[in-house]
Formats: structure tokens, sequence, C-alpha cells
């Protein structure tokens, strides 16, 4: 899997997060558990992460976050 870069949208009270790709090809959902998994805090708008795709039956999730500076 290729990493992408975007930055977070939106992230709901119940941890879901909406990331925009700098590449232009759509939003991608998350989950603040995979942040905390890789030893991230909660993710606010605007901040930039690098991320990979997986894809899952209700669609593509960002997984493995990094942030980017």
């Amino acid at each position: 899997m290729s990493e992408v870069i975007g930055k977070v949208k939106f992230v709901s009270d119940k941890g879901y997060l909406f990331l925009v790709r700098e590449d232009g090809q759509g939003d991608v959902f998350g989950h603040i558990r995979e942040w905390e998994a890789h030893g991230l805090r909660e993710p606010e708008q605007g901040e930039r992460f690098a991320f990979e795709i997986a894809d899952r039956p209700k669609g593509p999730m960002a997984i493995r976050p990094r942030p980017v500076l």
C-alpha cells in the first residue's frame, strides 16, 4: 500500500473523522481508535497526516496515520 497525504476535514463526538486527500481523490473515513493505536492524540480539523488506505465494506478507511509537518 502506498501512503497518501490529507487534512482532517471533520471529527465527530463519536470518534469518526473524515480526511480530504491532497491528491483530490475524495474523502477518506477514519476512526480515532486508529490514531490512538499509533500513539497519536485525537486529530484536530486542518491537521495534515500521511496514511494508507484500506478497502473496507463501507468504503476506504485511513490506517497507519502519522503526522506531517
